[in-house]
């Protein structure tokens, strides 16, 4: 199949996606085609997912390491506080618009596999283990509604002892408000 059916396919899936309800979770708008043909010439995922986290007017935090063996890991927090409304696991619409350039960017690159990772310390009394798993579920579904194929999606809630992500954020995983987007690719 070329690049340009695979596109048209892609496409197709996508917007029939965008049209099926799905109670619950936010819809974004499709990014025009010249978003989706410059997302497939760039190469470095952690350049893509800072330009749509600007295009969204988000402030996350993004970095990227690389093993001896060649593949790299690129991880994005997104705060579970300003993602979603109290209580709630529907996406507010600005972390809906980055998360949909996210499923096609996933559709795009099928060699790069995304881990959805929810952390908490356990015995804090305002844990809510149910709702920290909806989150992370709702990112999930979210992006394979949107493109990313689910074999290339991962989830699960952890322990904060666990916890891999960026320095700067350890204190937050504790408390269960951090979601890691962690993005593999060799």
């Amino acid at each position: 199949m070329s690049d340009q059916q695979r596109f048209r396919s892609g496409l197709a899936w996508l917007m029939l996606a965008l049209l099926l309800p799905a109670p619950g979770l936010v819809r974004a708008e499709p990014a025009p085609p010249t978003t989706i043909e410059a997302q497939a010439d760039d190469t470095a995922p952690a350049g893509r997912l800072d330009r749509f986290s600007r295009e969204a007017a988000l402030d996350l935090t993004i970095d990227s390491d690389q093993a001896p063996d060649g593949t790299s890991t690129t991880r994005v927090v997104i705060d579970t506080r300003a993602a979603f409304d109290n209580k709630q696991d529907r996406l507010r619409p600005d972390y809906a618009r980055f998360l949909s350039r996210v499923g096609i960017m996933l559709q795009r690159h099928r060699g790069t596999v995304v881990k959805v990772t929810g952390f908490a310390r356990h015995t804090r009394a305002d844990y809510n283990p149910v709702l920290l798993g909806r989150r992370v579920r709702a990112i999930q579904v979210f992006l394979a509604e949107n493109g990313a194929p689910i074999d290339q999606i991962k989830a699960q809630v952890r322990g904060v002892d666990d916890y891999d992500g960026p320095a700067g954020a350890a204190d937050r995983a504790a408390t269960g408000t951090i979601i890691i987007l962690g993005f593999s690719h060799g």
